[in-house]
């Protein structure tokens, strides 16, 4: 099975069967990328604002630039990852399939394991929020009972190739109704 070209979303094929799939969300590192931007720009304003001499406005510039630095990092990777740890517990959190792998039989994403026999179709799904941030797409991966047991996050061009490569991927039926239907309404 060849897995189409998205936009942002990754399938590997890793060997003996086994299947990787990454949605695009909730990447982590774009925290790690503005605090980044904000330490550079904010060594230079910092810096180029003192008063004194050269020596002294660029020592000033530099740590304004570390300390930055050092508090992106330490957001990142010291205080974020506890935070996900400790939701990993909760049900909603078993839903995010953003990371997963899939042997054919089992689909294993963080912690947690299901059987593929339990996917009967997946489906398009938009949540949109009331405020100014963009709008999130995701293919739902659904029960017998139409219960969802997982999601994956893609952006908006690549959510029809998604549904179609699950549906494909854990052999259920895929309905191209419902998919002109999902994008007439939205």
């Amino acid at each position: 099975m060849n897995a189409p070209n998205f936009r942002r979303a990754t399938v590997e094929e890793i060997g003996n069967g086994l299947v990787r799939i990454k949605g695009n969300c909730q990447n982590l590192n774009i925290i790690l990328y503005i605090c980044m931007v904000f330490s550079v720009f904010g060594g230079f304003f910092v810096g180029f604002m003192e008063t004194g001499s050269a020596i002294s406005r660029i020592e000033i510039g530099v740590g304004t630039f570390v300390f930055f630095t050092v508090f992106a990092f330490f957001v990142r990777f010291i205080f974020i990852p506890p935070i996900f740890w400790l939701l990993r517990g909760k049900n909603f959190y078993k839903l995010w399939w953003n990371d997963f792998t899939f042997d054919g039989k089992t689909v294993v994403s963080g912690k947690f394991s299901i059987e593929g026999s339990e996917i009967v179709y997946i489906e398009p799904f938009k949540k949109t929020f009331s405020s100014d941030t963009d709008d999130w797409y995701y293919a739902q991966i659904m029960n017998r009972r139409g219960v969802e047991i997982g999601r994956v996050m893609v952006v908006r061009e690549d959510l029809s190739m998604m549904v179609a490569y699950l549906s494909d991927l854990f052999e259920v039926s895929y309905d191209e109704n419902i998919m002109e239907k999902f994008w007439s309404n939205n």
